[in-house]
C-alpha cells in the first residue's frame, strides 16, 4: 500500500506501474508495507536494487514525481555523487585530524562547512545507506568521525532543533574523538584488548579533544562540552567527570548514545562488526540506565525503520529480509526467508548476524 503523506513543494505527482519504474525517479509518497512498515521513503530516488524491493512484495503501484527525463537522469547522478562525496568528506576529516596529530590546531573553518554540505548529502534512509555500506576497519577512525556526525544531524530533526542547533551539534559529532589524535598510534590502533594502563590514556582523549576545542576561540562552548562528555553515562559511571543525570550536557547525551551505536556497527581493527538489531538489543537491555531514557526512547523508535527490507544473515546461515519491526521488540523483527515469515520474538534459538553488504 501507500500512504497518504504527500510532499506538494516538488511538482506533480504520479502513479506509475512497478514494470515502469526508472532508476532516478523519485518516491513522492511513503511506500508502506501491509504490516505498517515503511519501505521505501517519501524523497528517495530510485536505483535498481530499490525497484526490485518493490517488485518482490507484489506491489504494483506507487506515486513518484513527474519530472523530465533529464531531471531523472540528475537523481540517478546524485546516487552515485552521495558516495563520492562521503569519501571527499572522510578525507577531509581526515586531513584535519592528521593536522591535529603534527601539533596543528583544530581547523574549525574546515568543520563547520563540513557541517553544512552533511545536511544536504542526502535524505535520512540514503545517509544510512551510507553507515551500513561505507565500512573500511583501517579507516574507522575516520568513518567514525564522519558517521557520529551524521548521525547526530539525523538526531537534531528528529528533535526538530533550529538550524543553528542542528549544526552545532553536527559538529560536536564531527569532532567528539579528535582527542584521539594524541594518542599513540600503537594504542589507537592496536588489534588486541587493552591493558589498564593502554585504556587509562586512550580514556584521556576526551579531555584532550576539550582542551584543543577550548584553545579555538571559535567553536562554540556547547560543541567543546559534548566532546568532554560523550563519554559520561546517565547513572554516574562514565569518564571522565564521572557526573550523572541531567548534569551531562544535552549534546554529550546524545552524543553517547549516536557514538554507540556506529562503533557496535563498525568494523574495527580488534573487533567485527555487529549488527543494528544486536546494537539495538545492547541499548535495550545490557546498557540500561547508562542512556538518557527519552533520548534513547527517541533513538530506538526512529532507527530501527531504516532496515526495514535490508537482507540479513542468520545465526543459522541462512539469509532473510527483515518485512517488521515489532514496536516492543525492535531487535526482534519478523523476517521473510523464501516466502516464509518467520518471527524472531517467537523463535529464541535465531538471530540476526549482521547485515548482507
Amino acid at each position: 500500500m501507500v500512504s497518504n503523506k504527500t510532499n506538494n513543494n516538488q511538482g506533480n505527482l504520479i502513479s506509475k506501474n512497478i514494470e515502469n519504474l526508472e532508476p532516478g525517479m523519485k518516491i513522492a509518497k511513503d511506500v508502506e508495507y501491509d504490516f505498517g512498515g515503511v519501505l521505501i521513503s517519501e524523497g528517495t530516488i530510485l536505483d535498481e536494487e530499490k525497484i526490485n524491493r518493490l517488485k518482490k512484495i507484489n506491489m504494483n503501484i506507487v506515486s513518484v514525481h513527474d519530472q523530465e527525463q533529464s531531471q531523472i537522469e540528475e537523481n540517478l547522478d546524485k546516487i552515485e555523487k552521495i558516495h563520492v562525496e562521503y569519501k571527499s568528506h572522510k578525507n577531509n576529516i581526515k586531513s584535519i585530524f592528521q593536522k591535529i596529530k603534527t601539533n596543528e590546531e583544530v581547523e574549525y573553518k574546515k568543520v563547520k562547512e563540513l557541517s553544512h554540505e552533511i545536511t544536504s548529502l542526502g535524505n535520512e534512509d540514503e545517509m544510512i545507506d551510507l553507515l551500513t555500506t561505507m565500512r573500511e576497519a583501517d579507516e574507522y577512525t575516520y568513518s567514525h568521525l564522519l558517521n557520529v556526525g551524521m548521525l547526530a544531524y539525523m538526531f537534531s530533526q528528529w528533535l526538530d532543533l533550529d538550524e543553528e542547533e542542528s549544526i552545532k551539534l553536527t559538529q560536536a559529532g564531527l569532532l567528539h574523538d579528535i582527542g584521539k589524535a594524541h594518542v599513540p598510534d600503537e594504542i589507537l590502533n592496536k588489534p588486541g584488548k587493552l591493558n589498564d594502563e593502554e585504556f587509562s590514556e586512550i580514556k584521556k582523549h576526551s579531555n584532550y579533544g576539550y582542551q584543543m576545542a577550548k584553545e579555538n576561540k571559535d567553536v562554540p562552548d556547547k560543541v567543546a562540552q559534548g566532546i568532554l562528555t560523550h563519554h559520561e553515562k546517565f547513572n554516574g559511571e562514565g569518564y571522565p567527570l564521572g557526573i550523572k543525570s541531567r548534569k551531562i550536557p544535552f549534546f554529550g547525551r546524545i552524543l553517547a548514545i549516536v557514538d554507540t551505536f556506529d562503533a557496535i556497527t563498525s568494523n574495527r581493527v580488534y573487533q567485527s562488526s555487529s549488527s543494528p538489531f544486536r546494537a539495538i538489543e545492547l541499548f535495550r537491555k545490557e546498557t540500561f540506565g547508562a542512556f538518557d531514557y527519552k533520548l534513547l526512547k527517541i533513538f530506538l523508535d526512529k532507527i530501527p525503520k531504516y532496515f526495514v527490507n535490508k537482507e540479513v544473515e542468520l545465526t543459522d546461515g541462512r539469509k532473510a529480509k527483515v518485512v517488521f519491526i515489532n514496536p516492543r521488540k525492535p531487535h526482534r523483527p519478523i523476517l521473510n526467508i523464501k516466502g516464509e515469515y518467520i518471527d524472531l520474538y517467537n523463535n529464541p534459538e535465531l538471530d540476526i548476524g549482521n547485515l548482507v553488504k
